[in-house]
């Protein structure tokens, strides 16, 4: 009776354990790096999976090929599927589920998009159409953010064994000839045992397949040489894709612009997964560490791969461009470093650390762990939970945990081990996959609803659920307002304004804001505002306004100013942001400005101020516009004026008892609201620019800002318009389904003004 015995997995044998381990401390450090923020560089952890899966999938086919002399693709994708879709599926639906019971939480605009790319395995390059910022600190945050990289994997479990299979089993044409076998090799004789001595531990227990008379070649009958030289292009073709995937990304990377493409696309992350494919083929080709030296070297790589990651979690922030000019290949091989050491050596300190239990048990459930952290992040909030810090990080990986166990054993492991009715399977994947994206489209009509409910509240911040309105075909007009920050964020607004079913008109003007109508002081210089505010007549910018209003009848106006905070003259004296009556003075000219803006229905967005840098005065001190104290305070009064709301009938043409000047009477009133929609909202946008109220010139890996310290670059316009056109949206969509009138002689936001040019960021 023959017997045949089935060719050896890495996944029985006495190294998986320590790569278990290594799962588990990357999952934890993902989730701590979501948590406590003490690993800066924990974005890099899941490079760690990715070097992981290119070591083990390449060394399941190559251990087939040796054993069968083939790679059966319908077997490897076909255990790929029930080994990762059912999770999958499962995780999609609890989330539609979470939709329909708390939008707020669950309802980005994007999710129904979310849903169909995830289930089509290309939610990265949809990431990459939609311009989503992953390290992005402001909602709206899709749920299914993560699953970028389980599409990479999903690419790579479908491209990479095409290429092996190609590779090993590549015949010369008959023309060229063909080498014969060695006689008696026949499976596993003298020829297996010859060269048993250069596998590594697991392979050399390798056997036949279900080798069939006339099945392709086995490696037993391939001859020694050719057997190598196949091996070896192989390897070539990973370690010369993974450093020619390092260097693209590098290259797109190499003028600091947005990383967005670099970080999701998967021919710049492939890097990872190619480094891992490399190490599995070179243990075959240079078999076990036999020698004292080769051993010196696994322990080496091992703790030199330890130290390696650990500085790299601890010190690359997520901004950081060097990540993408090497540092993803070096976090890469820091994992290669210490699978190689456990691999090759079980029994070293860093592979018995790593097979510690609990830390092993986590490794095992580490797929369903990431499929379910996001989402519960989402829920798991400091605000919610009442907790934060280490007590926040216990919580959510323990809750996190239990749901992945779930998932493990009631649905991954009876699917794996066939426990299910043979018929099952076929309809098993289709109907998963249907059941997700069905509940997910009933799921977000209601969060719609509720959206457009929640969004018509005065003085609402951004929220994820107030985001999930459509694009309808006839679009909202935003009127955009202030000084040369609202001019340099109109112009990257105008760049994406079509993608969210927006036309903007950009009046930002330099030098001209709400509180302005006198003498203003700015660096060393000293001179009367811009156009169209006047200096002496107050009323003259709210003339303006009114006369752009009645013309555009824009459906949202937003307005952004720095030159609040600059010093101003009253009087003979001189004043700003901090002194009691200048203040009541702003907040007034607030109350009119929105009331003027407003006059014909539209909703007013208000923008808070960012910290500025300008550099420092002759004596060494700050220039006082750049006071953070002064953004305070003018971020104070636009909340105030928001919290209070002001009716859009509103007449702006009162007096300003507060200084004894009557605003001009052609600033009048709008004599009640022209049609539905009105409201004021804030936009924090100064703190999404100045995260931890510091001035930053890069924010989530994009330079925002332009060279003076203040303005807005053209990747930065388009940074926060990305961030707040889906929401100014929504809001603008009432007044303009009531009161769709009103044109624009003039240029639109796409047009950037003639004086962008003369910043120092024009090109930006």
């Amino acid at each position: 009776m023959r017997t045949t015995t089935r060719h050896a997995s890495p996944f029985s044998l006495q190294h998986l354990p320590a790569l278990d381990g290594i799962r588990g401390v990357a999952v934890l450090a993902i989730i701590a790096a979501h948590t406590v923020g003490a690993i800066p560089g924990g974005f890099l952890s899941v490079d760690v999976f990715f070097a992981l899966s290119g070591y083990l999938i390449t060394s399941l086919l190559v251990a087939e090929w040796r054993g069968r002399g083939t790679v059966s693709l319908a077997r490897f994708w076909g255990r790929r599927a029930r080994r990762l879709l059912p999770a999958l599926f499962l995780m999609l639906t609890g989330v539609a589920v979470g939709a329909a019971l708390w939008p707020r939480i669950f309802g980005s605009p994007s999710l129904r998009g979310d849903t169909v790319a995830t289930v089509l395995q290309v939610a990265n390059w949809h990431l990459i159409a939609g311009h989503t910022d992953y390290f992005a600190r402001t909602p709206p945050f899709s749920p299914l953010l993560h699953t970028w990289s389980l599409a990479i994997e999903e690419q790579f479990y479908l491209v990479w064994p095409l290429v092996v299979l190609g590779v090993l089993t590549f015949r010369r044409p008959r023309w060229l000839g063909r080498r014969r076998a060695p006689v008696g090799g026949t499976g596993s004789g003298a020829t297996r045992a010859a060269v048993a001595g250069r596998e590594p531990v697991w392979l050399a227990a390798a056997g036949p397949d279900e080798t069939r008379p006339d099945a392709t070649i086995s490696d037993a009958t391939i001859p020694d040489a050719d057997r190598r030289r196949r091996l070896t292009v192989l390897f070539a073709v990973a370690a010369g894709g993974a450093v020619a995937s390092a260097a693209w990304m590098a290259v797109l990377t190499r003028t600091g612009a947005d990383t967005t493409r670099s970080y999701y696309a998967s021919d710049t992350r492939a890097q990872a997964i190619l480094v891992g494919a490399a190490l599995a083929v070179a243990g075959v080709l240079w078999g076990p560490a036999t020698s004292r030296s080769a051993r010196a070297a696994l322990r080496a790589a091992g703790v030199a791969g330890v130290a390696g990651t650990a500085l790299l979690w601890a010190l690359v922030p997520q901004d950081s461009l060097w990540a993408f000019r090497g540092g993803f290949f070096v976090a890469a091989l820091c994992t290669a470093g210490v699978i190689a050491a456990v691999a090759g050596l079980p029994g070293t300190p860093v592979g018995a650390v790593l097979a510690w239990g609990p830390l092993r048990y986590v490794g095992r459930i580490s797929y369903g762990m990431y499929l379910w952290y996001f989402p519960l992040l989402l829920v798991l909030t400091p605000q919610r939970v009442h907790a934060s810090g280490a007590a926040l990080l216990a919580l959510r990986v323990v809750v996190i945990v239990a749901v992945a166990t779930a998932s493990a054993y009631l649905v991954e492991l009876p699917i794996r081990r066939g426990r299910l009715p043979v018929w099952w399977a076929p309809l098993a994947m289709p109907t998963a996959a249907g059941l997700a994206v069905l509940s997910t489209f009933l799921a977000t009509v209601e969060v719609t609803g509720v959206a457009a409910a929640s969004a018509r509240s005065h003085g609402a911040e951004p929220t994820a659920a107030a985001l999930a309105a459509p694009v309808r075909a006839q679009p909202v007009k935003v009127l955009v307002v202030g000084d040369s920050m609202a001019g340099t964020l109109g112009v990257g607004l105008g760049r994406v304004m079509a993608d969210y079913g927006v036309v903007a008109v950009n009046e930002g003007s330099p030098g001209c804001s709400v509180s302005m109508d006198g003498q203003v002081r700015v660096l060393w210089f000293t001179g009367p505002p811009g156009a169209p505010c006047q200096d002496g007549d107050p009323g003259a910018l709210l003339a303006q306004w009114k006369a752009w209003v009645d013309q555009f009848n824009p459906d949202v106006v937003v307005y952004l100013a720095r030159s609040d905070l600059l010093d101003q003259q009253e009087g003979s004296t001189w004043t700003h942001l901090g002194d009691a009556a200048f203040d009541a003075h702003v907040a007034d000219r607030f109350r009119q400005a929105v009331a003027v803006l407003g006059s014909r229905g539209a909703h007013v967005v208000l923008l808070t101020t960012p910290v500025y840098d300008t550099g420092l005065q002759p004596s060494g001190a700050p220039w006082p516009e750049d006071d953070p104290g002064r953004v305070l305070v003018d971020n104070q009064i636009i909340r105030s004026v928001a919290t209070a709301g002001v009716a859009t009938d509103a007449v702006a043409g009162q007096a300003v008892a507060k200084r004894g000047v009557a605003t001009a009477s052609r600033a009048g009133g709008a004599g009640g609201a022209d049609t539905a929609g009105g409201g004021v909202t804030v936009f924090d946008v100064g703190s999404w620019l100045s995260p931890g109220g510091k001035y930053a010139t890069t924010v989530d890996g994009v330079r925002t800002r332009c060279d003076d310290g203040v303005h807005l670059t053209v990747a930065g316009g388009e940074w926060v318009a990305r961030r707040i056109l889906p929401e100014v949206a929504l809001l603008g969509r009432p007044h303009q389904a009531a009161s769709p009138s009103g044109s624009w002689s003039g240029d639109i936001a796409l047009t950037p003004p003639s004086w962008y040019a003369e910043l120092p960021c024009a090109v930006g």
